[in-house]
């Protein structure tokens, strides 16, 4: 299962139900947390039953799992989808998707991402001691074939 992505994180049990509490930073997430989507815990797979967001958190039931006593196995578990169950448009992208492109500002190589940040409004890309926002003022393409990510205007970023 190599085209695996990681989308989350199963945090906790809500109520009797079999619901899940998860907590993602992903793009998205109202196509990830889909009615009817396959997800992936632990390698097995599994589909939403249910999904309704809460103060920022998606809430899903499993098909089959409809009791709080058979969902212990999930807890504290990451939540993957494959990249071949795409939903995604051409050239969109998950942030998990990210990690390991190589960072070019005018043909020079700055960098590996290593990290990824987000706040509330932003996302960014951490290399080296570099932290580049993900906006079109410094985001100039990301070449997802090749894994390379172009950014321009990078040296303003650095101290």
């Amino acid at each position: 299962m190599n085209d695996l992505i990681k989308i989350g994180i199963i945090s906790g049990p809500v109520g009797l139900k079999g619901e899940l509490k998860i907590i993602s930073q992903e793009r998205f997430q109202d196509r990830l947390f889909k009615v009817g989507n396959r997800i992936y815990i632990n390698n097995n797979e599994y589909i939403i039953k249910t999904s309704r967001l809460f103060k920022n958190n998606y809430i899903i039931s499993l098909e089959g799992y409809e009791s709080i006593n058979l969902i212990d196995d999930f807890l504290n578990q990451e939540i993957f989808i494959k990249k071949s169950d795409s939903f995604l448009k051409k050239n969109e992208y998950l942030y998990s998707e990210l990690f390991g492109f190589k960072i070019v500002d005018n043909q020079e190589e700055i960098g590996i991402v290593k990290e990824i940040l987000l706040n509330k409004n932003n996302a960014f890309i951490k290399c080296n001691k570099l932290i580049i926002p993900l906006i079109d003022k410094y985001l100039e393409l990301v070449d997802l074939d090749n894994k390379i990510i172009y950014v321009k205007n990078s040296k303003e970023l650095m101290l």
